[in-house]
């Protein structure tokens, strides 16, 4: 017969698993829907997205960002929960059925556009995102959706409702969760592009995943109020022990080696998958024009990103066992740095791989060869890469190790997806490009340098974090035994940005 507490957290289990499933799902689903959106609209396309993430996407997150903070600090992560999910799910039903059907009465005439972006050739995206402007911020709106229902607010829950041991039990259940999620959202994708308005039946999808999660917090709130109240209540009282000050943390982190390149990688990888997405995005709306099209594709990929993530995370913990860190964290730099390289020198050199193959189309055979090396890349990225960054950051001090995950993760993180945007946005304004392959075969070159920089790295690493082990091994191997029972689950799953709010 079962206890009364073995029941809650019976039912405190399942309710997080449908959490995080429904979270997944909707990440994944506007994860399609933005870009079908921003790709084949008329007057928007591939070269708007640097814009849009380095203008509107970074600033958005810290906006938003200080408001959770805010009611999360005055009224708790439930009351924050509720906000932030009010908030995004408001913009999307006003873009569906306000913003786009008069699209024309919301933004400049086109002919004046069309004026002044030839008039500024420089700042002809610039401009062009500017005045179209419910795409520009639908497009912000799905990516900080997932930022923030995802990467906040669920794993800020998940934490406040487990113990670091009861955490080494359940997250690897919903990490398994969140995968077979991935697979589920495919199929929804695909059944939006065979309906005849695939936007509207999107939005329908969302709020009322939306409606959903929002209850499930409201149970989880209602079962176990105790744990929120004490959480939300613990942030206001000082801590008894002593600790290390935020920016003497934040400075000793900085001043670390270990941590400079832990950073260094994150950054690198960031830089260099987006050059990869960009020029494959900018191909792929050439080749699906139609957004039921591009949903359909979005379906496909999703699917086998998410059966290959699977099959990777098998595949991961066998080989941490038998062939070592090092051997395992490279496997993503090697796959993700062959991928985009040979990427970024196909795009450039369409025209004579097309003369190697005058009766079949090279742009054909290089969209699906770089959608296929993409999925691969991510698959890798989220099963080896994020495993073994996780493991680096073990033999840190516990002093170190929050902070040492917010410069990480957070800072080296952002700046690295932002960094890169940021680079394309300019090579664009500066050289005048109409379209993406005019700037290739600057990513080409700067691809290389990251490249090379992400190996030194990851090298450098490799030697700081033997180094530590073998140092806490010798020292001290009980705390080695512990620090491997709680860190590569619980640590691995936290958040970035939560690291950096906490």
């Amino acid at each position: 017969m079962f206890s009364t507490t073995k029941i809650l957290e019976q039912k405190r289990t399942i309710l997080m698993g449908l959490l995080i499933m429904l979270t997944v799902i909707g990440y994944n689903i506007l994860r399609g829907m933005k870009k079908a959106v921003i790709l084949t609209f008329p007057s928007a396309g591939a070269a708007y997205i640097p814009f849009v993430k380095t203008t509107l996407v970074m600033p958005m997150s810290i906006l938003i960002g200080a408001l959770y903070l805010y009611v999360r600090h005055k009224r708790g992560i439930i009351t924050a929960y509720y906000a932030v999910t009010a908030m995004f799910l408001f913009y999307f039903v006003l873009f569906t059925f306000y913003l786009l059907p008069n699209i024309t009465s919301v933004t400049p005439d086109a002919v004046w556009l069309s004026e002044c972006q030839k008039q500024l050739p420089h700042f002809k995206f610039f401009i062009g995102m500017l005045s179209n402007w419910p795409i520009a911020m639908y497009y912000v709106a799905a990516e900080l959706w997932g930022t923030y229902s995802l990467v906040v607010l669920f794993w800020q829950i998940a934490n406040e409702l487990y113990t670091p041991a009861e955490a080494t039990d359940c997250f690897p259940t919903f990490i398994f969760v969140s995968s077979v999620s991935i697979i589920i959202a495919s199929y929804i994708i695909e059944g939006l592009s065979l309906t005849n308005d695939p936007l509207t039946t999107c939005t329908l999808t969302i709020c009322s995943l939306g409606a959903a999660m929002t209850l499930i917090v409201f149970t989880l709130n209602h079962y176990y109020h105790d744990r929120f109240i004490n959480s939300h209540l613990s942030s206001h009282v000082p801590a008894k022990k002593k600790k290390i000050s935020f920016s003497d943390s934040l400075s000793l982190t900085f001043s670390s080696p270990h941590v400079l390149y832990i950073g260094i990688c994150v950054f690198s990888f960031g830089m260099l998958v987006n050059f990869f997405e960009l020029s494959l995005d900018h191909k792929i709306s050439q080749y699906y024009s139609n957004p039921k099209l591009l949903l359909e594709f979005q379906s496909w990929f999703t699917r086998t990103k998410g059966i290959l993530c699977i099959l990777a995370n098998v595949v991961n913990a066998v080989m941490l066992r038998r062939m070592g860190w090092f051997a395992v964290a490279m496997i993503t730099p090697c796959i993700c740095i062959l991928s985009a390289n040979i990427f970024l020198f196909s795009c450039y050199h369409i025209d004579f791989l097309q003369s190697l193959m005058p009766a079949g189309s090279a742009e054909e055979i290089l969209v699906w060869t770089g959608c296929i090396l993409l999925v691969v890349t991510y698959s890798c990225k989220y099963s080896f890469f994020d495993t073994t960054k996780e493991l680096a950051f073990t033999p840190l001090p516990d002093s170190m190790k929050a902070n040492a995950k917010a410069v990480a993760d957070g800072i080296c993180g952002r700046a690295g997806k932002s960094g890169s945007s940021f680079v394309q946005a300019s090579l664009i304004s500066i050289t005048a490009a109409q379209t993406v392959p005019d700037i290739v075969p600057y990513l080409m070159y700067l691809g290389a340098f990251l490249s090379v920089f992400w190996v030194w790295s990851m090298t450098r690493l490799n030697h700081s974090y033997q180094a530590k082990m073998a140092l806490i091994n010798a020292t001290d191997p009980i705390d080695t035994d512990s620090a491997d029972a709680t860190s590569p689950q619980h640590d691995q799953i936290s958040s970035p940005l939560e690291a950096s709010t906490t």
